[in-house]
């Protein structure tokens, strides 16, 4: 897969684990991630696709009630891995339309490629200003030495 398709499906692979967060499809939602994948949520960390199907509702808002919205993305991807940086911003919505927000954060994500779909192996949210915990690689200048050259 060319370096622009690959960051391409791993934008959308991104936009829409936010977007089927929002809605509440769970099940969907869990097919975004590879087999053995893990979710640090909420002071723990879910496992597997069917353990995020089943427990991630229970963080979650009413159905409606927010809108993830990520922008910015930041690339690196070396073959059938990749890591992507994203800047994301959780609204919380009311009835009337107006919303506020609610969360600022990024998403430090461990991509991998499985039978031609990028798939999410590791979804680490950060709010802003919270350290990046051991084991979680920040963005840095090194995210460029797969860029394509022109």
């Amino acid at each position: 897969m060319a370096w622009s398709d690959s960051c391409e499906a791993i934008r959308q692979t991104i936009v829409l684990y936010c977007q089927l967060l929002d809605d509440q499809r769970f099940d969907e939602l869990s097919q975004l991630f590879t087999a053995n994948a893990e979710l640090p949520w909420q002071g723990r960390t879910l496992k597997g696709r069917s353990q995020i199907a089943s427990e991630m509702h229970t963080t979650q808002e009413p159905l409606g009630r927010t809108r993830h919205l990520s922008f910015g993305s930041v690339m690196d991807v070396d073959g059938a891995r990749a890591r992507a940086w994203t800047d994301t911003m959780v609204t919380l919505n009311a009835e009337d339309g107006s919303a506020q927000i609610a969360w600022l954060g990024r998403y430090h994500d461990e991509l991998r490629l499985e039978g031609g779909t990028w798939l999410l192996h590791r979804h680490v949210a950060l709010a802003s200003g919270d350290e990046v915990p051991a084991g979680v690689k920040s963005v840095s200048l090194d995210a460029r030495h797969h860029y394509p050259t022109f």
